[in-house]
């Protein structure tokens, strides 16, 4: 009962020592029960089967390490990735991690997350700085980790070399024409059964644009966009550029070492219906899985009249803004290419890590031909060249490629000058028309 209205009682000393202790252990109890951990799923799009499988070969060893992180990786083709991120982004969609090209991001800038300070660090302490330029915005800005670069390099059967008599693999696209003419074989009805040389003729998308860039244009001294300041406009529109596309049409309907409608890429040289063809490093993994009694090398680029050089455009992981879970992909990206992971990636799924400062030793010991791409990194005049760093670029590049299957099945441009100057002529018109739309089109 209170003494005074609204007072209460006084408590005796030992009243009050016992509700102090109770409370006391009850504070203490609550503080000993900690906050259960935020459960996070990563969600990634993948773009290639080497990579989705990387992925989820090693999430459960993340998950291990980090038990309240769970990964997710989902594989596209690599048209319907573009389409998806087309669609997803700007309605305010996506995963928490992309794998895609730098120039893939390009025209997504506005809703990717650029990388926080440790990442930066770990990128520009452990990347060439090729590789920090080309991810990065021109403020610099990182937008992409760069894990692993696509280049291109010779693949050729040393059987069928030395069943032709030929010693070395050619070093050059006159030596690459001619000895594809020597190791062709064909049917009695004409009918190519082995190509000496297979070119990439179809497939939906850039990529058939990239390989035709790099295999004929570039050594030609020809870039497909031509920088002025920060526009640009078609490069092709040339000698270089015709030349390019006579060496294809060529092959296909005059010396006819290749032809359209047979095996392509990896599969037919796996087959050996193809003596050789080139192509990036994740076909010494094809290689090794689908055609392990293929005996083959493996070399450097073919020069060309003007250059000896490759493509070595950087692919990686990108976050978007509508991540939720920013903080754990970008935690989980850099783990990704740490030493252990790069060299388990390069020697296990094929693709070539950008990173030059992992002990590689095992992947060559088990597959050497691996090694010729590290070595075309710094090997002393071979050139390496990007995608040109604008938002038009794949458009620039898909458009042709319509163009390009189109040309590459015709057998009338065969020393046709004039009809190789016009196909080249309205290519690059279009090329500028894309330029223009994007207010890209340097005057």
């Amino acid at each position: 009962m209170d003494d005074t209205f609204g007072q209460p009682s006084p408590l005796s000393r030992r009243e009050f020592l016992l509700r102090s202790v109770a409370v006391a252990g009850g504070a203490a109890a609550f503080a000993a029960t900690p906050s259960p951990a935020k459960e996070v799923e990563l969600s990634v799009w993948a773009n290639f089967n080497e990579i989705h499988r990387y992925i989820t070969d090693l999430a459960p060893k993340y998950t291990q390490l980090h038990p309240t992180v769970k990964i997710n990786c989902t594989l596209f083709a690599q048209r319907a990735l573009d389409e998806k991120v087309a669609v997803a982004l700007p309605a305010g969609q996506g995963p928490d991690i992309i794998d895609f090209a730098s120039t893939q991001v390009q025209p997504y800038l506005q809703y990717m997350q650029f990388a926080p300070p440790e990442t930066v660090e770990f990128v520009k302490k452990n990347m060439p700085e090729a590789a920090f330029k080309e991810c990065s915005t021109v403020k610099g800005e990182l937008h992409t980790v760069p894990f692993y670069v696509v280049t291109s390099a010779l693949f050729y059967n040393t059987e069928h070399l030395a069943e032709a008599g030929i010693k070395e693999p050619p070093k050059s696209l006159d030596e690459l024409a001619e000895y594809a003419r020597k190791l062709t074989k064909r049917d009695a009805r004409g009918t190519i059964t082995r190509a000496g040389l297979d070119l990439r003729v179809a497939g939906g998308g850039w990529g058939l644009t990239e390989k035709f860039w790099v295999l004929a244009m570039e050594p030609n001294g020809v870039h497909i966009l031509d920088a002025a300041s920060d526009k640009w406009k078609a490069g092709y529109d040339n000698e270089g550029g015709r030349k390019a596309l006579q060496f294809y049409i060529d092959g296909l309907h005059k010396h006819k070492y290749c032809a359209i409608d047979m095996k392509h890429d990896a599969e037919a040289f796996g087959l050996g219906v193809a003596s050789m063809f080139c192509r990036e490093s994740w076909v010494v993994d094809y290689l090794g899985k689908n055609a392990p009694t293929t005996k083959y090398g493996v070399a450097l680029q073919p020069r060309g009249a003007k250059d000896w050089c490759t493509l070595a455009a950087s692919r990686g992981f990108a976050v978007p803004k509508v991540s939720k879970n920013q903080e754990e992909a970008w935690q989980f990206i850099q783990w990704l290419v740490n030493d252990e992971n790069c060299a388990t990636f390069f020697k296990n799924y094929g693709w070539q890590p950008w990173r030059t400062n992992v002990d590689y030793s095992a992947a060559y010991k088990e597959r050497p031909a691996l090694k010729v791409f590290q070595d075309g990194l710094k090997t002393r005049g071979y050139r390496l060249y990007p995608y040109p760093p604008t938002a038009a670029a794949i458009e620039v590049y898909a458009r042709m490629a319509d163009r390009l299957a189109a040309a590459f099945k015709r057998p009338d441009l065969v020393d046709n000058a004039s009809g190789i100057a016009q196909v080249m002529s309205g290519m690059a018109k279009e090329t500028n028309q894309i330029l223009a739309d994007n207010n890209l089109l340097a005057k």
